[in-house]
């Protein structure tokens, strides 16, 4: 579990490729769910929603609704502690379908439901997915607001790493910001932040 969440919070694929195999214990196993199970399940979601937009094979985006349907079951049974993470799950899907106007409004309900129940690395983490869905779309300006908050939110959280990384790539795209400032009429910036 703490494998595949290092590799998503760092952006690595090929560990998430190689760690992303908590799934199948969900139709092996009847022992009774552990939280860090049940945890591990959300982030092996949110990685494979990331490697399905990455490969565009189409077994990942199974195994992420798969994790949806999981996290959304056991929710019922703990709002408060599933609620947010359930929005989480169904933006990355939506943006991973394409539904943008959907994903931000997961986003934006995933961010709020993280605060409200001060889960603030949660929130950090909403945060910093919606700011990587805006870059990758060409919306820098409202990436770099994302990201700052999430910036805040793994700095308060006492995550100084996971703070420095994203303001590296928040910085990037305030520099993207800057030279697409000088050329306006050039629309057709490419982000490439892995």
């Amino acid at each position: 579990c703490h494998q595949l969440m290092k590799a998503l919070f760092f952006r690595l694929d090929d560990k998430i490729r190689s760690t992303a195999c908590i799934l199948d214990e969900l139709t092996l196993t009847e022992a009774p769910l552990r939280p860090t199970f049940i945890v591990a399940v959300f982030f092996e979601g949110l990685a494979c929603y990331r490697m399905e937009r990455k490969s565009r094979d189409k077994k990942w985006m199974t195994r992420g609704g798969t994790a949806l349907s999981f996290i959304k079951t056991i929710g019922q049974s703990s709002p408060w502690n599933f609620e947010n993470k359930m929005f989480l799950l169904e933006a990355e899907k939506m943006y991973t379908i394409g539904a943008f106007q959907q994903s931000k409004e997961l986003y934006e309900k995933a961010i709020l439901s993280a605060k409200t129940h001060k889960f603030i690395h949660e929130e950090a983490l909403s945060h910093e997915l919606a700011g990587f869905m805006h870059l990758e779309n060409q919306m820098p300006r409202e990436a770099v607001e994302y990201f700052a908050e999430a910036v805040s939110c793994y700095t308060n959280w006492g995550a100084l790493a996971l703070a420095n990384q994203l303001d590296s790539v928040a910085n990037k795209a305030r520099g993207a910001l800057v030279t697409n400032s000088l050329q306006p009429n050039d629309h057709n910036s490419n982000f490439q932040f892995s």
